[in-house]
């Protein structure tokens, strides 16, 4: 018969008074990362954690084939914009559990737009994107770049073409006409209203040539509400006039 063996519990447990050390990893901000969040902007996954993020330009994944955001990889917007994301997080789970937004761009950095637009313009692709000389809803943190992935399988959501994809096909108010046509399926469709609804049901505005593209306010409304200067400035982003504004070059 085998005989018990005996426990010494109080062996195995610390003093009640012993700080016992852990060792923790602490990710360490970026200098971007740092300015952002000294503009106000805020991580969205700090208000919906549950959320996908994985951004386009932090890759060479994408439209430009080229890497544009080398110090970061998390989506910063400003705060109402966060909030609202977590709103359509919220709706889009309590609708399908298995399923989640995807944030694929975020704030863009005036350095970037710029890039990105100089870039386009060697591929005659420039009208996707805003030029730098007006501000960008994603430089005023006010804009984000989504989609539906699945939790369980990773797999994204067929909507029918690419995120930044070029052409009729990408256009909600062509939509009807690509169905008509049987160049966007039903199903693809259905996956595009479930996205739009919940966005726009959480305050985000569509817009009419990309179905991937929400903005948190209107132009006029971003202007009044986030301040923006190009002084001296390589990093340029809207910061709320909510919060004192610090006059800071970089």
């Amino acid at each position: 018969m085998p005989i018990p063996i005996a426990h010494n519990k109080t062996a195995t447990q610390p003093p009640a008074n012993k700080v016992v050390k852990k060792n923790i990893t602490v990710k360490q901000k970026s200098d971007e990362v740092l300015k952002m969040e000294l503009q106000g902007l805020v991580n969205v996954k700090d208000f919906a954690p549950s959320l996908a993020v994985q951004l386009a330009y932090a890759t060479t994944d994408n439209l430009l084939q080229t890497q544009l955001y080398h110090d970061f990889n998390d989506a910063y917007l400003q705060r109402d914009a966060a909030q609202k994301l977590a709103i359509a997080q919220r709706i889009v789970q309590n609708i399908n559990s298995d399923l989640s937004i995807i944030v694929r761009d975020a704030v863009r950095p005036q350095r970037v737009q710029e890039q990105c637009w100089e870039l386009a313009k060697q591929k005659h692709l420039q009208y996707l994107f805003k030029n730098p000389k007006d501000i960008s809803m994603h430089t005023y943190g006010a804009a984000v770049d989504v989609s539906l992935v699945s939790i369980s399988s990773k797999i994204e959501l067929d909507m029918g073409c690419p995120m930044d994809a070029p052409g009729a096909l990408a256009a909600p108010k062509r939509e009807a006409e690509m169905l008509r046509l049987g160049r966007l399926s039903h199903e693809q469709y259905a996956n595009r209203l479930l996205l739009r609804n919940a966005m726009t049901q959480a305050g985000f505005r569509a817009i009419g040539n990309e179905w991937w593209h929400f903005e948190a306010c209107s132009r006029q409304t971003a202007q009044e509400l986030y301040h923006f200067t190009t002084k001296q400035c390589e990093w340029i982003i809207g910061t709320s006039k909510k919060t004192p504004y610090r006059s800071t070059h970089f």
